[in-house]
């Protein structure tokens, strides 16, 4: 079973228990030094559906630094565009 196919089947059956599913997210690293990668996510935050933090890694001397760039925001769970 595919990773979509088993949210889609979980979702499915908290309604079926009568839950209402808010929404789903992905938590998890994902490379973005590839100018695509960066550009798909530029749109999902555009479009209201991604929210976090990129994290730049480079090299300062002999050591290792990072700067974080907060991306989007979430929308309001109630709204009727979130989610499915």
């Amino acid at each position: 079973m595919s990773v979509a196919e088993e949210v889609v089947k979980l979702l499915e059956i908290l309604k079926s228990a009568g839950f209402e599913p808010v929404d789903a997210t992905f938590r998890g690293s994902i490379s973005v030094l590839n100018k695509s990668t960066l550009e798909f996510i530029d749109k999902l935050v555009k479009e209201g559906e991604a929210a976090g933090t990129l994290v730049v890694v480079y090299r300062y001397g002999d050591g290792i630094r990072m700067v974080e760039i907060p991306v989007g925001s979430l929308q309001n769970p109630d709204d009727s565009t979130s989610g499915q």
